[in-house]
């Protein structure tokens, strides 16, 4: 039987980079490996794991590839999917909605560019999945952005190891955590503002806090400044 073969465009996680789509591409990959798939990264990051199947996006690289390799599969988040329009249309191409541009965080015209540039790659998609029924019905109702189908976001494998683990531990009164990027799209300061009312009652808890990203430092300076039991566990 012959090896079938996918390629994963967008952003993949490293030292210097972290997000949801970063996770959701390794996750992707290693599903789609442990399902005996050959598997490519290709992303337009200059930093980037040593894996040695993820490759840095460069000018007729990955049209090479896809000429040498002819891949089932060529799966695009994000703006990697602005390179379906040069590809060859006999390649099945899969585009992912992980959200969309809302007004309010993104502003106007940046939300306005962006939904435009997003209707013009997936002009060239042959499948588009949307990862939530929400992300699905808003890009539909107010963008005009139809999906082909829903498929859920899974939690990693590396998850799903601890969870024996995790299942031993007694839960405690007034333990928290947060799980999430560090910035201020997800109400990191309001954890924060949150965090000091329950100290200013003298309510016994502490806070977990797993994720990094630019908020990190404003979230140490406020723990040192009010004593909040707060833990940063990184990423």
């Amino acid at each position: 039987m012959t090896q079938k073969k996918a390629y994963i465009l967008g952003p993949t996680t490293s030292n210097q980079y972290f997000g949801g789509v970063a996770v959701f591409d390794d996750e992707l990959a290693k599903g789609l490996k442990k399902q005996g798939w050959l598997v490519r990264q290709f992303t337009r990051q200059k930093t980037f794991s040593r894996n040695s199947d993820i490759y840095q996006l460069k000018k007729g690289n990955l049209n090479k590839f896809i000429k040498k390799e002819k891949p089932d599969l060529v799966i695009a988040s994000l703006q990697y999917g602005i390179y379906f329009g040069g590809m060859n249309s006999t390649v099945k191409k899969v585009y992912v909605l992980h959200g969309f541009f809302e007004q309010e965080y993104y502003g106007g015209l940046k939300s306005a560019i962006n939904t435009r540039v997003q209707k013009y790659m997936l002009k060239y998609s042959d499948v588009v999945v949307a990862n939530s029924y929400f992300t699905k019905m808003i890009n539909q109702k107010f963008f005009g952005i139809k999906s082909d189908f829903v498929q859920h976001l899974a939690v990693s494998e590396d998850f799903l190891e601890q969870l024996d683990i995790m299942g031993q531990g007694r839960r405690s009164e007034g333990s928290y955590i947060f799980v999430g990027r560090l910035v201020e799209a997800k109400g990191i300061r309001q954890i924060v503002e949150a965090a000091k009312v329950l100290k200013s009652k003298n309510f016994e808890f502490n806070l977990k806090i797993v994720g990094e990203g630019p908020l990190k430092e404003y979230i140490q300076k406020q723990r040192e400044k009010y004593d909040l039991p707060i833990e940063l566990l990184g990423s």
